[in-house]
């Protein structure tokens, strides 16, 4: 028996994957679905996918150009429709997608009607749209139709545990798998420093043993819901939650084993300052809380992700961006849980009294005084002596070891450098401009934020459409800490 799942674009290779790991038969994959060979026996099996959007029973799977003449008839047929009497006791609707060229030409709400139509005539089935006993599902693209059942009412894609839904199941899904969390020790520590509703949370906790996880925000209302989802998926002994600034965590230093988080795209929740000083911002604390050879996954916008690329391919080409001073933030930004608390070695006492007026940069927190994300520009000639005895290769040139230069060929060496960099950078900074900020202004925070991308290591990335908006999962690994 053929089965197929519908997946959202992107996710399609991630269902495919999964749809192999739990041993089916004859699988493959097209644009948004996902088809397999099981029984009746396995269906259980496939009610656990937890990358998919729904599950069918296939009923038939033909090439589109067979059914070109009737999908393209729809609408030709303009007499009034004839009631049929009915079978009271079995119900259906009929639901029809169109995509591709198909989606361009034909009324998918409308094919669904006359389809709907005709089988009323020859099954005399009762119409019902709200409850049906039966939903038959059309979906037509450029190169086939598809007819299937859904094996249930529900898609698997709305989580049965989650009270307050955010983001869609397959993609918490996605996320958390990523993290290969079952490549770790038997326990370990999950954090996300957004985590709004803990939708992402809740899908690690229910689906990996012997995680615990840690969800930071400072919105109070996203923190009750939070707390409500929880309770409702009766995941209270793993999961705690705490109010703080995600740039400033009440966590201590490498505390945590792995940090997801669904980054702000700047739409429904906006921010009071451009995407690249906030996402540095979050990195460097990222950085700072967790522990060697954590990894980080990341839900970006796509500009943002085009300086993820930018990044990666300045740490392919061996190309070392300058230092550009500290950054110093204070803990008492972090706002202390109140009636929430973290247990364990986690909670860092932001209420002790030694520690009121003391900056991170003077606490024992060394990786914090070891990023470089300010504006100060360096002086050329103490620049240069990042480059003594090596070679970069910038732009196709080789950047030689200054011995026996003077200071001024130092400074001309470093300006040739500084431009082309400054080529490269241009087009993203005016791209990320904030209000008031010259391009040069934004250029160094881009600049700033290249920086503390540094500290890891870029593993993969993977498109994802949510809804109308192109977006990416970004997986990165820390670099060695010591």
């Amino acid at each position: 028996m053929r089965f197929f799942c519908t997946a959202g674009k992107g996710t399609e290779i991630f269902a495919y994957k999964e749809v192999l790991d739990k041993n089916f038969d004859m699988a493959s994959f097209s644009e948004g679905r996902v088809y397999f060979q099981g029984c009746l026996a396995q269906i259980d099996r496939i009610l656990q996918l937890r990358s998919v959007e729904r599950a069918f029973a296939l009923i038939c799977h033909k090439d589109a150009e067979k059914y070109k003449r009737a999908i393209t008839s729809v609408g030709e047929d303009d007499r009034p429709l004839k009631k049929q009497r009915c079978d009271e006791k079995t119900s259906f609707r009929v639901s029809c997608k169109c995509s591709g060229i198909w989606g361009r030409k034909v009324s998918s709400q409308l094919l669904a009607k006359q389809i709907g139509v005709k089988l009323n005539q020859i099954m005399k089935w009762r119409v019902d749209f709200r409850n049906p006993d039966i939903e038959i599902c059309i979906q037509i693209n450029d190169s086939h139709v598809s007819v299937g059942i859904p094996l249930t009412r529900i898609p698997l894609s709305k989580r049965e545990y989650v009270r307050f839904h955010g983001l869609r199941g397959p993609v918490t899904w996605i996320m958390t798998s990523l993290l290969k969390m079952e490549t770790y020790p038997a326990t370990s520590t999950l954090l996300d420093p957004m985590c709004g509703k803990a939708t992402i949370l809740l899908e690690a906790a229910k689906n990996f043993k012997g995680v615990f996880c840690v969800g930071c925000d400072i919105n109070q209302d996203q923190l009750k819901q939070a707390q409500e989802n929880i309770k409702f998926a009766n995941v209270e002994k793993c999961v705690e939650l705490i109010r703080g600034d995600c740039t400033a965590l009440p966590l201590c230093n490498s505390s945590v084993d792995h940090i997801v988080c669904d980054t702000p795209f700047g739409k429904k929740f906006s921010l009071n300052q451009t995407s690249t000083v906030f996402h540095a911002s979050l990195l460097q604390e990222m950085h700072r809380v967790l522990r060697a050879n954590g990894r980080i996954v990341l839900l970006v916008s796509e500009e943002l992700h085009g300086i993820f690329q930018k990044a990666k391919e300045f740490t392919t080409s061996n190309t070392i961006l300058p230092k550009t001073g500290t950054i110093e933030t204070d803990i008492r930004k972090s706002v202390a849980p109140t009636d929430i608390q973290l247990k364990g070695t986690l909670h860092n006492d932001v209420t002790d009294s030694n520690a009121k007026d003391i900056p991170y940069s003077e606490l024992d927190i060394q990786s914090k005084g070891s990023l470089h994300i300010a504006s100060n520009k360096p002086d050329p000639v103490c620049f240069y002596e990042e480059f003594e005895n090596k070679s970069h290769e910038v732009k196709g040139q080789e950047f030689i070891g200054g011995q026996g230069l003077s200071d001024q060929q130092k400074r001309t060496d470093v300006q040739s450098y500084k431009d082309n960099t400054d080529n490269e950078l241009s087009l993203i900074a005016s791209t990320s401009c904030a209000t008031g900020k010259s391009i040069d202004q934004n250029q160094d925070d881009v600049v700033n934020f290249l920086s503390v991308l540094n500290l890891f290591e870029f593993e993969s990335d993977h498109y994802i459409k949510l809804g109308e908006t192109n977006s990416y999962i970004i997986v990165l690994k820390i670099k060695d800490k010591n």
